[in-house]
């Protein structure tokens, strides 16, 4: 596939995504060089963070979330537990986990090569997001402010 041809595949993608935002009124930043766009979202307890990156080289989709917290240095152990086990459980995505830092960031792909994408695949993807840093970030947030255990964590996902 030529440069060309990559290059507008990935410029009808990130139009798709500025179209889905602001057919729904939501305020976000975008880097049309870099076709990446931020914003965030309120769920229920914690807001709801998204990086979408339209990678042309690969032709894919990539959402990064990163949780509104790290976590602390005494509970790293616990988090990467906790990160591996909630990605176990997951049906698309997976949880990312920095060790040195505390950080996890839930992400999720979709390659745009050779096929149809449109608004309903943005659509999922923040859908999906949702549920799943809804779900996670505040038992994430628990382990890390010692209210829920390691164990307490893997209970509640058997």
């Amino acid at each position: 596939m030529s440069d060309a041809i990559k290059r507008q595949r990935a410029l009808t993608v990130f139009e798709t995504l500025c179209a889905v935002l602001d057919r729904n009124e939501w305020k976000y930043d975008r880097d049309d060089e870099q076709l990446v766009v931020r914003f965030g979202l309120y769920t229920e307890d914690l807001p709801v963070h998204y990086i979408f990156i339209v990678d042309e080289a690969r032709q894919m989709l990539r959402l990064a979330s990163p949780m509104a917290f790290t976590m602390d240095e005494s509970k790293r152990t616990e988090g990467a537990v906790a990160a591996v086990c909630a990605t176990g459980c997951l049906r698309d995505g997976c949880f990312d986990y920095d060790l040195r830092t505390g950080r996890i960031v839930f992400r999720l792909t979709a390659s745009f090569l050779d096929s149809e994408f449109g608004e309903g695949m943005i659509h999922y993807f923040i859908r999906c997001t949702n549920a799943v840093v809804d779900h996670y970030n505040d038992k994430f947030d628990a382990i890390n402010k010692g209210t829920m255990s390691v164990q307490e964590f893997l209970d509640s996902e058997s």
